[in-house]
């Protein structure tokens, strides 16, 4: 079914070569313009009390991540630092790709990974055994729901701020019909300084963007299956062929 409209695509932050190969297959406009950046925060002494958890009886210790920046930024701290991590670790995940990308760069053994972190969560309480410390590698912006929720089951988490983010609000002067939105600080960012009209469309990469976009007033919102670019994308061709 052909599309009902032409439409042009605004991605609040940068796209991998999938998604772009993607979007070029589908002959569809995009501009890329980054409403918040990322920067490494750990410090040297936090890198190495990291380290030296990891030095416990591996049985006991799990690294978890809530997003794919964590890995980066942690790899980055090492690399700075010149630091490497003990062989053996096992690693937690929100979302296959930041699974991929902890195994990829940090070379660690890939358990799990879940869409979200309500789901990653109720997936450890009901598998993982008492006794294990949960290193938790996140940014400044993090949620409760993970180190909150595996403190009160019991579980010991240490926390490891090792990126922050800052908003980067851009004016919009283009008209765009779709806007993609990776996280609520996205969100924040956008609408700190940009007005919504009723007849645009927002993709959402997972379910804590799509609250944040719904507490801003978006109506129409698409949720990607699973938090990657490729599934906004196709959630996204779904609804302009429908």
């Amino acid at each position: 079914m052909e599309k009902a409209l032409p439409i042009r695509i605004l991605s609040t932050r940068a796209l991998g070569n999938a998604a772009r190969d993607f979007i070029h297959h589908q002959n569809w406009p995009v501009d890329i313009i980054s409403f918040i950046e990322t920067n490494g925060v750990i410090t040297v002494d936090q890198l190495a009390d990291f380290l030296a958890a990891c030095k416990e009886p591996e049985q006991n210790i799990l690294l978890l991540f809530s997003s794919e920046n964590a890995v980066k930024w942690l790899n980055w701290g090492l690399d700075r630092y010149g630091y490497k991590l003990p062989p053996g670790l096992k690693a937690f995940c929100v979302g296959k790709k930041t699974l991929r990308t902890a195994e990829d760069m940090l070379e660690v053994e890939p358990i799990l990974a879940e869409k979200n972190s309500e789901t990653l969560l109720t997936n450890l309480k009901e598998t993982v055994p008492l006794g294990i410390t949960f290193l938790y590698c996140c940014g400044s912006n993090r949620l409760d729901t993970l180190p909150h929720g595996l403190k009160a089951a019991g579980f010991a988490v240490k926390e490891y701020i090792v990126y922050k983010t800052e908003l980067t609000p851009r004016k919009i002067f283009r008209d765009y019909n779709v806007i993609l939105f990776f996280s609520p600080s996205a969100v924040e960012s956008y609408f700190s300084v940009n007005n919504w009209d009723k007849k645009m469309v927002a993709v959402s990469i997972g379910h804590t963007t799509s609250v944040a976009l719904t507490k801003a007033g978006v109506e129409t919102i698409l949720i990607a299956d699973e938090p990657n670019e490729l599934s906004m994308l196709g959630k996204l061709q779904h609804f302009l062929n429908n």
